[in-house]
């Protein structure tokens, strides 16, 4: 995963930490929409300042760590990727969006429990 920028301990010039891989605007066709087409790609939207983005961090990482090689979760911080959030019409968040086969599938608006994102991996995985 070289194109990724890890979110897991280090603060940015923000202070931003997560525990998922960073897509820039860059990366993004190549990390999203390419990789969806052979495996699901759930793409968490946030900020720094968005405390229920970071509420949801943990729940995140230990998906990530479920699905492994199954499914990728990576995440776009809007703040530092206003083009990338502006082109995609990310209006409010959080916001989970899932890419399969280079499309947009499904999304889940708002702080989510385990079990809701989860499902929605596990609904794309089933649909192989």
């Amino acid at each position: 995963m070289g194109l990724f920028t890890r979110r897991s301990g280090a603060s940015d010039s923000r202070g931003a930490q997560s525990a998922l891989p960073v897509v820039s605007t860059d990366e993004f066709d190549h990390s999203v929409i390419e990789a969806s087409r052979t495996r699901p790609v759930l793409v968490d939207f946030w900020a720094p300042w968005c405390r229920p983005c970071k509420a949801m961090d943990p729940v995140l990482a230990e998906l990530a760590a479920r699905f492994g090689e199954q499914a990728s979760i990576v995440g776009v911080d809007i703040q530092s990727e206003p083009e990338l959030a502006s082109r995609l019409q990310i209006l409010s968040i959080p916001l989970l969006v899932m890419y399969r086969d280079g499309e947009q599938v499904a999304s889940l608006h708002g702080a989510q429990p385990k079990r809701a994102i989860a499902d929605l991996i596990d609904d794309q995985l089933s649909n192989n």
